[in-house]
């Protein structure tokens, strides 16, 4: 029944394991979150830039050739 309960030593490795553990899916989310903000700047420039080439063909097609 000893083996029941972690000793101190066990508990700190746990711990220490935990931690870590933490601080790889904290990176991890950071990382993700980068790259959705990345691909959403990239996303919305597409954006402007299509409305932009529409808008300067639209005024092209006004002047006579």
């Amino acid at each position: 029944r000893i083996d029941d309960i972690p000793s101190s030593a066990e508990l700190a490795q746990y711990r220490q394991s935990f931690f870590q553990l933490y601080n790889q899916s904290a990176a991890l989310h950071r990382q993700t979150k980068q790259n959705y903000t990345l691909y959403n700047t990239f996303t919305d420039m597409i954006d402007y830039m299509t409305k932009e080439i529409t808008l300067i063909e639209s005024i092209n097609e006004g002047y006579p050739q």
